[in-house]
């Protein structure tokens, strides 16, 4: 490629180190110099980066095919089962497959649809813990591990019935084999075991452990051969993943006992039930529900935490999208560029969420060419790795008025139209293409629902003197720290459940 940058193998270790921006914004800076399409040098492999629309747009959409492969660290190729599941390297008709199952059935409209009283109940009972931890504590409360817990216990809920309370919450404790299932889609009470609590449990560690520093040094600059004895020998990843994949098979062994010995009996109609009714292999069963949680649970709940840190320190922001909450019916915010968005038909809430998406954007996974193919005037090998930067995509001048500037309202204005074409790609959260989010549809549901019981229930505030905005970069663009706000509840305990009653 005639835009190569040669051999810079330290593009990230500003991460570890502290040296210079982040990697997202020094790739952004970098292609401002050498263009839109160009290969850095990242540890052991050239990585090429696309950093506007109609670059990704061309290799993603257009091309889509050539570049359906997707590449494995090792640490991720030990999490995902060699990649098992959605993260396989090609897309093979087995994953073919399978997303249309996901597309199909597991996410579909109808199932999230109905989980949306899941997702309610959950925040009522996230907006307890908080508005209970603020009370208790002159410091306010820890708002990362709360999110965490209530985004775990939203996927939980969808995928196995199940719930794991937050400390000090009365819990009831249900077998998992019970011979009645705890719950269907859309009831409250839910089964909550120590099964699910020490799944939980090995879930949380074992994302420390992917996220570490020195998991990312390991992965992109470390010899292969001394990677290998790290994680063969002094790595906890491998046991962490053996004890999370057991605990997911026992789970679905008891699962798969408790149908056979029912079969008369109510199903739970849960993802797990549909999986079993599918007849997948037994890898796609276990690993589509492991990828329910590294990628169910990160993107949401760091959205909503990059939300409540944004509106805290721009209250004004907070207070306008109160008042929507509150004069209008709950419903989907929904990020798809096939639906109409424009501004009539969108609300301040919806318009909070997508800027912050936008302000604060996801990763997006690297992809790898399996033939040898073209970007533009650049020839692209194939087995190369392409990833495009979404940090770029979304501060792009000429793609957006103030990128820089937090403006929710700017998709009530400027931004109230369908994007089409290779527009379509400068706001792409959760991808695009043959390899884009599966779950999206559910992340979004868990969104919307989340931002709209919390805005209607508590207001929120900073506890420290000024709001740390700053991003760490791992497997999602996080806060650089876990922070703690203050939340004081709106409305009666007797006036709570109001939005449980209301018909959607």
């Amino acid at each position: 490629m005639s835009n190569g940058l040669g051999s810079l193998p330290l593009i990230g270790l500003g991460k570890a180190v502290g040296i210079g921006p982040p990697p997202h914004e020094r790739m952004d800076q970098l292609a401002d110099r050498f263009g839109d399409v160009m290969t850095l040098q990242m540890g052991r492999e050239p990585w090429v980066i696309l950093s506007s629309p109609s670059a990704v747009h061309e290799a993603f959409v257009v091309k889509g095919g050539d570049f359906s492969g997707r590449p494995m660290v090792p640490s991720m190729s030990i999490s995902s089962g060699k990649g098992q599941g959605f993260a396989k390297k090609k897309l093979d008709p087995a994953l073919i497959k399978l997303r249309q199952k996901a597309f199909g059935e597991l996410f579909d409209a109808r199932s999230v649809e109905r989980s949306l009283s899941h997702f309610e109940a959950e925040t009522e009972l996230l907006v307890d813990h908080l508005v209970s931890a603020s009370s208790s504590s002159n410091g306010g409360v820890e708002i990362r591990p709360a999110l965490r817990r209530a985004v775990t216990n939203m996927v939980l809920r969808y995928a196995f019935s199940a719930r794991v309370p937050y400390d000090g919450e009365q819990s009831t404790s249900v077998s998992p084999s019970s011979s009645t299932p705890a719950t269907g889609i859309g009831n409250i009470a839910c089964n909550s075991s120590p099964l699910f609590e020490e799944l939980v449990d090995v879930v949380e560690h074992l994302w420390d452990e992917l996220t570490s520093t020195q998991t990312f040094l390991t992965d992109l600059v470390t010899d292969p051969r001394i990677a290998d004895r790290y994680y063969e020998g002094m790595s906890p990843i491998p046991s962490l993943v053996e004890k999370r994949d057991n605990l997911i098979r026992k789970i679905v062994s008891q699962r798969r006992l408790e149908r056979q010995a029912n079969k008369n009996a109510k199903s739970s109609n849960d993802m797990l039930d549909v999986l079993l009714g599918a007849s997948l292999p037994e890898s796609d069963v276990m690993y589509t529900l492991v990828d329910l949680f590294v990628a169910g649970v990160n993107t949401v709940s760091t959205t909503l935490e990059w939300m409540l840190l944004l509106t805290a320190k721009e209250p004004q922001y907070q207070a306008r999208a109160r008042l929507d909450a509150a004069s209008r019916r709950k419903r989907i915010c929904t990020i798809d560029s096939k639906v109409s968005n424009h501004a009539e038909e969108q609300s301040y809430v919806d318009a909070l969420i997508k800027e912050t998406l936008r302000y604060k954007p996801p990763l997006l996974l690297p992809r790898r060419s399996i033939v040898d193919t073209s970007i533009g005037k650049h020839r692209i090998p194939a087995g190369r790795i392409v990833m495009a930067n979404n940090w770029s995509l979304t501060r792009d001048d000429d793609s957006w008025h103030l990128p820089n500037a937090f403006r929710p309202e700017r998709w009530l204005e400027e931004e109230d139209r369908v994007f089409r074409g290779t527009e379509s790609c400068k706001f792409i959260p959760y991808s695009i293409g043959k390899r884009a989010c599966p779950g999206s549809r559910l992340a979004q549901a868990e969104l919307s629902t989340a931002t709209d019981v919390l805005l209607r229930s508590v207001s929120w505030s900073p506890v420290e003197l000024r709001t740390d905005l700053r991003e760490e970069y791992s497997l999602t663009l996080s806060p650089s720290r876990s922070q703690s706000l203050r939340f004081h509840r709106l409305e009666s305990k007797a006036n709570k459940g109001n939005l449980s009653r209301e018909k959607l």
